[in-house]
C-alpha cells in the first residue's frame, strides 16, 4: 500500500469499491518480475510498477522499483528482503505519504490465528496456537529501514476503504495484537515521508518465517544485519542543517546527448552519479570530487544503453539525491 491522503491510496488489498481486491499497479514496459543471481545475492527479483491507471484525482503518482534478495544458507535462508524505491513522478512534492505491506495470513485454520508486535524489532507477526497438534511456526514482517513505523492488526475478514487503510498506515499502534483466535491480517507500514518532485524515497522490509517465536526473532535480527552489511551506508552529518544535499534541476528533459545538473553540496565531498533503470539495475557513471560547498553543475553524458526512462542517483558523504530523465538516443 502507498498512500499521502485518505482518498489517494493505491493497492492490490481488499477493497470496497473493487471485489475481491484493488488492482492499482500497472507493470511497466520490462518490469515484469524478473530473477537473477550474483556472489552476493542467490537469488535477486527485480520489478517495476505505477500507479498510472488510477483515475486522476485518486492517483497517488509513484513509480515503484521492488528488489528482493534471498540466501539460500543459515542463517539467512528464512527470510527474503524487499526493498522498494518510490519515486515522486507528479510536478508537485508529496507530503504525509505512507508505504506499507498488508498481509492476510492464512497459518493452517485461518480462523485460528493470532498475531503480536515485537517493538525492538519493529516485527509484527501471527501464529496458530490452537492446531491439534499445535502448530509451532511463527511468520511476520518487519522494518528495517530506519524510518517511523506504524503497525495494525486487523481482526477477521474485512473490506477496506482508502481512508480506513491510509489511516491504519498512519495512525501509529492502536490495535498491535489480537483478542484471540481469528483471521488476521497485518499492516507494516512506514512514514510519514515528505518527497520533492522527480525525488524518490526508499523503504526496505524483511518477510519471515520461524520454527517458533524465538526462532522468528532470531531470523528477524539476521534480516538486520544482512540489510546493514549491503544496503546501508554511514552518513555524515550535515554542518549546515538547514541546507541538505539535493539535486535541484536537471535539464533538458527529454535528454538526448547530455544532461546537466545543478546541485547543492552543504560541505566539500565526492559525489558519486549513477543510473539506475526501471528494473532497479545500478550503472555506474562518474565521480567527482568537490572542494567547495555550495551551488555546483555537473553534465552527464550519454552512456551506451537503451532509451528510456532513468534516475540520475547522486550520492554523496551527506546523503542521497535523484531526479528522473528521459534518456532519447
Amino acid at each position: 500500500m502507498i498512500g499521502d491522503a485518505t482518498t489517494r491510496v493505491s493497492d492490490n488489498a481488499y477493497g470496497s469499491d473493487v471485489w475481491p481486491y484493488s488492482y492499482d499497479f500497472t507493470t511497466l514496459e520490462d518490469g515484469e518480475l524478473q530473477f537473477s543471481s550474483s556472489a552476493e545475492v542467490d537469488q535477486l527479483g527485480a520489478a517495476a510498477f505505477d500507479d498510472s491507471e488510477v483515475p486522476i484525482g485518486q492517483q497517488v503518482g509513484v513509480v515503484v522499483t521492488q528488489t528482493s534478495y534471498a540466501w539460500a544458507d543459515t542463517p539467512n535462508d528464512d527470510y527474503v528482503i524487499v526493498q522498494f524505491n518510490v519515486t515522486n513522478t507528479d510536478v508537485n512534492p508529496k507530503e504525509d505519504l505512507y508505504v506499507g505491506l498488508y498481509m492476510d495470513w492464512d497459518v493452517q485454520a485461518y480462523s485460528d490465528n493470532e498475531a503480536d508486535w515485537d517493538a525492538s524489532r519493529a516485527l509484527g507477526y501471527v501464529f496458530n496456537g490452537q492446531q491439534i497438534p499445535p502448530n509451532p511456526n511463527y511468520y511476520g514482517t518487519a522494518l528495517l529501514s530506519p524510518d517511523p513505523a506504524s503497525y495494525r492488526v486487523i481482526s477477521q475478514f474485512v473490506e477496506l476503504t482508502d481512508a480506513q487503510k491510509y489511516d491504519y498506515m498512519s495512525a501509529g499502534f492502536v490495535q498491535t495484537s489480537s483478542s484471540g483466535p481469528n483471521d488476521q491480517a497485518t499492516l507494516l507500514a512506514a512514514g510519514p515521508f515528505s518527497i520533492p518532485a522527480a525525488s524518490s524515497i526508499e523503504v526496505v522490509f524483511a518477510v519471515l518465517g520461524g520454527n517458533d517465536l524465538d526462532d522468528l526473532q532470531t531470523n528477524a535480527d539476521a534480516a538486520a544485519a544482512k540489510w546493514l552489511e549491503i544496503g546501508q551506508q554511514t552518513l555524515q552529518p550535515s554542518p549546515n542543517p538547514s541546507k541538505r544535499f539535493e539535486i535541484t534541476s536537471a535539464f533538458p528533459r527529454p535528454a538526448n546527448d547530455a544532461v546537466r545538473l545543478n546541485l547543492y553540496l552543504p560541505a566539500p565531498g565526492i559525489v558519486q552519479f549513477d543510473a539506475i533503470d526501471l528494473l532497479g539495475r545500478t550503472i555506474p557513471l562518474q565521480q567527482v570530487t568537490y572542494g567547495t560547498a555550495g551551488e555546483k553543475t555537473h553534465s552527464i553524458n550519454y552512456w551506451t544503453g537503451a532509451s528510456g526512462i532513468y534516475f540520475i542517483r547522486a550520492s554523496s558523504p551527506f546523503g542521497s539525491a535523484v531526479t528522473k530523465i528521459l534518456w532519447l538516443k
